[in-house]
């Protein structure tokens, strides 16, 4: 008797052995297909819930299963008659990071009525990027011949956890997609805003007898804060203006194509003065933009003729006039007055300087001198002048292309943090009047040549 019940238990274990290695394979498999139809799907994974009713079913011996997400609900529920009361499920497994089960005669933990229920293994589905739990796979098992022991549910949390795996790497896959898309369209839509704020800045240089003139302007970002203007007058004279807002991105470039609407605007009102212009314009952001922004100006008329520019400053970086006559001394046409966008009953004093033949006046926006290397360390107004005064007599171009090939070096492996505008503008030389030739006169009185 003793050796007819030990070839039953041990046929008995054979057989739950060989039944076990079975359910593996078969979820192996199952497993197997369910990552290639979830790599060959959409990668929307809007097909992702028909790929689960396809294996999952098959992949367990159940009666019940249901995929819920918190975000999404049931990605499956097989049956479709069961009604399953998850939300209490949810609120225990919730706290958990690995796969719980329960025998027949188990209390539940979300159930506070104690009744017979099937054999259940359960797990959270963690998020991917975060490591929360997004949702869970809830698995009532279907009674089998061989009565489900805690050994036989534990050996189903392998295949449990890839399958929850399986499906947060494909969520995950289809946020990135999702996060793909709504960059490009941001991205393409910066990209056309870049192109109209382009559109505002003049796409010719004025053309002036007896000067030179060179503009660059290099955004940070797809769109600038900073902007330049050439406003031509009816008595001839040509206005010059550089600003920056004080801000980056797409908020300074609606601020700045507000800006330089309403000093064009002025400046064409007011054709000679600058501080009204400036008084007009600032009145004018104050009352009808509140994003709490500024604009560092600069804005000056000059005469070609004379040479004399009327300007003010409101508080933007110090444009350098290179004087020829004193020998390369350098003059900062410095601030006149505080930013525009601050006080509304702000005003700003208007000064004058000449430029001589020979001089040459540069202004630029903070992103030269604040330009950084990859120590911090700043490239500063200091260099800028070393420069000026190294390529003194040098054309306009000349100078600009050795102001931005400095920066260039000094930021080399650095992001551009900042705007950059460049406008430099130099005044020709007055011409050399040849030295009188005594000529050689004859015994006759008659020239020899």
């Amino acid at each position: 008797i003793l050796g007819f019940l030990m070839v039953a238990y041990m046929g008995r274990q054979l057989s739950w052995a060989a039944e076990t290695s079975r359910q593996q394979s078969r979820q192996l498999e199952k497993l197997e297909h369910l990552g290639r139809d979830i790599i060959n799907a959409p990668p929307d994974q809007s097909t992702l819930a028909n790929i689960l009713t396809e294996h999952v079913p098959a992949m367990f011996p159940s009666a019940r299963v249901a995929v819920w997400m918190t975000r999404d609900g049931f990605l499956l529920k097989h049956t479709g008659d069961w009604r399953v009361e998850i939300e209490p499920v949810w609120s225990w497994i919730y706290t958990k990071r690995a796969p719980q089960s329960f025998l027949a005669n188990n209390p539940l933990p979300w159930s506070s009525i104690a009744s017979r229920h099937d054999p259940i293994v359960l797990t959270p589905i963690l998020s991917v990027s975060e490591g929360k739990p997004i949702g869970c796979v809830y698995i009532e098992l279907r009674s089998l011949a061989q009565p489900w022991d805690k050994r036989a549910l534990i050996g189903l949390y392998p295949a449990l956890q890839s399958l929850a795996d399986s499906i947060a790497s494909a969520l995950y896959q289809a946020e990135v997609y999702a996060d793909t898309l709504e960059y490009q369209s941001a991205l393409q839509e910066l990209e056309f805003a870049g192109r109209i704020q382009a559109s505002f800045l003049p796409n010719e240089l004025p053309v002036l007898d007896g000067w030179e003139i060179a503009v660059s302007f290099l955004p940070a970002r797809e769109t600038a804060g900073d902007f330049f203007d050439f406003i031509q007058t009816q008595d001839g004279k040509v206005g010059l203006l550089i600003a920056d807002v004080a801000d980056k991105g797409l908020g300074a470039a609606l601020y700045m194509a507000l800006s330089r609407t309403l000093i064009r605007t002025y400046a064409l009102e007011y054709e000679a003065s600058p501080d009204i212009v400036f008084f007009s314009a600032n009145e004018r952001i104050l009352q009808d933009a509140r994003a709490n922004l500024f604009i560092t100006a600069f804005y000056g008329i000059l005469d070609p003729d004379s040479g004399l520019l009327t300007y003010c400053n409101a508080g933007h970086s110090s444009p350098l006039l290179l004087s020829q006559k004193d020998g390369g001394t350098i003059h900062a046409l410095t601030p006149t007055g505080m930013p525009i966008g601050i006080d509304e009953d702000t005003t700003w004093t208007q000064a004058e300087i000449a430029i001589e033949p020979g001089d040459l006046l540069i202004l630029y926006t903070d992103g030269i001198p604040d330009a950084q290397n990859s120590e911090g360390v700043f490239f500063k107004e200091r260099r800028l002048i070393e420069i000026l005064q190294k390529h003194h007599g040098a054309h306009a171009q000349e100078v600009q292309a050795a102001i931005l090939e400095a920066v260039s070096q000094f930021t080399a492996g650095s992001a551009q943090f900042d705007d950059i505008t460049l406008l430099v503008l130099k005044r020709d030389p007055a011409p050399q009047t040849p030295p009188e030739v005594e000529r050689p006169i004859s015994s006759e009185g008659e020239e020899l040549y």
